[in-house]
């Protein structure tokens, strides 16, 4: 369907009238919306108008909905060629109507609709009578209760718009199917004459016809499909070149066939003598082969025979040298463990002597440690007087809130017990300082005790299996020195927390003294001072607490110590001990290294003569070895010229097999080739050039 140039431009024409009938239905359709807005504007123009003067003549004249002047001049106004306006009322009676007056129409829906709406309006509906499509706008008059309704008929506009609008449209219409037509003809006869001399021309091309006589008179056209025309032509012209080189090129190829074949004869008779020659010369080669492999098998068990030899000199000379090799390092292993076990037994003797001082400076740790737990104590007691001394400082100084005379009387026993709690803080603060130091002599002994248990840890390993329970004594001790130095780090952190508060509970009752002292003699200002006071002894009183909290503390910590300063005392006993007994296997040790090294030196004498006569036999060995070698390498060098020999021997009977079979698939190639030219001969006369 459509195939042709002429459909195409008849379809083409077809939706050009297509296109005007939907651009003229398209602006009828915008030309009645935009009628129906003027209509709407002209009819609520009307509706403002009258609505003003309707309003107006209530005001002025209440009654002048019955004077029939009135009325009249409502009759008046008209709207285009047929609208006119109504009053109308809130039963849905026609007040005013220049035919219909005094009607009520409750009930119908355009009438229904206006009185449910106080306001204004538009509503479009079609009249009962008429039939006619109407658009009335409404105005409510509060005045009269009453609605201004001027309404208007679609026909008055849209009968001139149809009339109109179909005369423009149908000729406009017109004059382009027509121009469109007219030009659809002109160019299907420019289309369809350069397309029939191409298709004439394929049909030409189909045939075999290659000549150009009838189209090179022909007119071409500039256009596209002139373009296609021309380089048909030009297609031919080339076609017809080619169809002429093809013909002389199949004459050619014919003579050609026949040369080959002549001379693809001559080959395969070539190869069929050159196969047989090299057959006899492949049998030649496999005999000599076979003499070089029975010499071959000789050489190779006399190898095999001499390679054994070699192989057990060679492995009696390695085990000789790695028996004297053993012998050195076991001579240097002895020296060294002589050496080791020499200073092992310094060690230990070194050990017991630090066992010895470690007991010494156990004893002294734990005098100094009862001597800590007696000042921790006494710390305590002070820190309880300090606080009860605060306490009842704080209830007189409440006391003399009631009386001034009362506050100089307890300002005067609380300077003295301010001096005494500032004494007892200094003692304080002085036995923390002397916890301070005996934590240095502890805290130096635990390093001291942490350092010999590194060296009897050291000296334990060395020792062996004789010095693991003398390692486990050494862990034990080294665990216990590190919980006493954690022990006194959180006493040192608690004695400086003491002293802190110390000196702060001395700066407080110093402040305090300084509060009594002002408060004698500025008794007016005594309540004020009070206050302070209070506040300062109350923060006096929890730093007591505190220091006596710490002090209980501080007494468990220091029990803690002595316990475990008693265990370690146990400890070094038990070091003392192990040392005692590894003193004695050391000395066993030393006495049988001595028997060891000499033991060492007889057997590396005689490892060394028993080195230099493997020596010599495996020089022996491997002479004779490296002439059979030889030997077997100048078989070896022969049997692969022979192998190479047979291989090259039967590449060539595979070429001469090749070539007799090329020279047969030549011949029947050559013979194909010019059934082939035969063919196409046959084929290219066909086509007609001209000529």
């Amino acid at each position: 369907m459509f195939t042709s140039i002429k459909a195409k431009l008849a379809l083409l024409s077809a939706l050009g009238f297509l296109a005007v009938a939907l651009s003229v239905s398209l602006s009828y359709f915008l030309a009645v919306n935009e009628i129906k807005t003027i209509m709407k504007t002209d009819v609520a123009a009307v509706a403002d108008a009258l609505e003003k003067s309707v309003s107006y003549v209530a005001s002025i004249k209440p009654d002048a909905l019955n004077d029939p002047g009135f009325k009249k001049s409502i009759y008046q106004v008209k709207i285009g060629k047929s609208g006119y306006p109504f009053l109308l009322d809130e039963s849905g009676t026609l007040v005013v109507h220049y035919k219909e007056e005094g009607r009520n129409l409750a009930g119908q829906p355009h009438i229904d609709y206006i009185r449910k709406h106080r306001g204004s309006g538009f509503y479009e509906y079609t009249a009962r009578t008429t039939g006619q499509d109407k658009i009335v706008a409404y105005r409510y008059v509060p005045a009269w209760n009453v609605w201004v309704v001027p309404g208007v008929n679609k026909a008055d506009y849209f009968d001139q718009l149809k009339a109109s609008f179909l005369k423009w449209n149908v000729g406009c219409g017109a004059v382009i199917i027509l121009s469109l037509s007219v030009a659809s003809l002109i160019i299907s006869r420019k289309i369809a004459r350069p397309v029939e001399q191409a298709a004439a021309l394929a049909d030409r091309l189909a045939t075999g016809d290659l000549t150009l006589e009838d189209a090179r008179g022909q007119q071409v056209s500039r256009g596209e499909l002139g373009k296609l025309l021309t380089a048909q032509q030009a297609m031919v012209t080339g076609l017809n070149s080619m169809v002429r080189h093809i013909n002389a090129s199949c004459h050619s190829l014919s003579d050609i066939s026949e040369t080959v074949s002549a001379s693809a004869l001559q080959v395969s008779e070539g190869a069929g003598t050159q196969s047989r020659a090299v057959a006899q010369a492949s049998q030649a080669v496999e005999d000599i082969l076979a003499s070089v492999q029975l010499v071959s098998q000789g050489i190779e068990v006399l190898a095999g025979s001499a390679a054994e030899t070699s192989s057990s000199t060679l492995e009696m000379r390695a085990s000789v040298e790695e028996v004297t090799l053993n012998m050195e390092n076991l001579a240097a292993a002895v020296e060294e463990v002589s050496s080791s076990v020499t200073e092992m037994s310094a060690a230990v003797k070194q050990i017991a002597m630090s066992v010895q001082g470690l007991m010494d400076v156990s004893s002294t740790t734990g005098s100094s440690i009862m001597e800590m737990d007696y000042s921790i104590r006494q710390v305590g007691e002070n820190a309880e007087t300090t606080a009860r001394i605060s306490q009842e400082v704080l209830v007189e100084a409440e006391a003399g809130r009631n009386s001034v005379q009362a506050t100089i009387s307890g300002i005067e026993a609380m300077r003295s017990a301010s001096q005494n709690t500032a004494q007892v803080i200094e003692a304080l603060a002085s036995s923390a300082a002397g916890i301070s130091a005996i934590l240095g002599v502890i805290d130096g002994i635990t390093s001291q005790t942490n350092l010999l248990a590194l060296n009897a840890a050291i000296i334990a390993a060395q020792a062996g299996e004789h010095g693991k329970g003398f390692s486990v004594v050494a862990g034990e001790i080294k665990q216990l020195a590190d919980q006493t130095k954690s022990s006194t780090v959180e006493i040192g952190k608690v004695i400086n927390d003491v002293l802190e508060k110390t000196a702060t509970a001395v700066q407080t009752i110093h402040e305090a003294q300084a509060s009594i002292d002002s408060g004698a003699a500025l008794s007016r200002t005594s309540g004020v001072a009070l206050e302070r006071i209070v506040e300062r002894v109350k923060f006096s009183a929890d730093h007591a607490a505190g220091i006596a909290r710490a002090t209980v503390e501080q007494g468990k910590g220091g029990q803690m110590i002595m316990k475990a300063m008693e265990d370690m005392s146990d400890m070094v006993l038990q070091i003392r001990n192990a040392t005692r007994e590894q003193e004695k296997g050391g000395e066993l040790i030393v006495a049988t290294v001595e028997r060891m090294k000499s033991l060492n030196h007889q057997v590396r004498n005689s490892t060394r003569e028993h080195n230099s006569a493997s020596a010599d036999i495996a020089q022996a060995t491997e002479r004779v070895t490296a002439m059979v070698e030889r030997i077997k390498e100048a078989c070896v060098a022969q049997r692969g010229f022979g192998v190479r020999i047979a291989s090259e021997m039967e590449t060539i009977t595979h070429s001469a097999d090749g070539n007799l079979a090329a020279s047969n698939g030549l011949s029947e190639a050559v013979q194909g080739l010019a059934a082939q030219v035969d063919l196409l001969q046959q084929e290219m006369a066909a086509f007609r050039t001209g000529e």
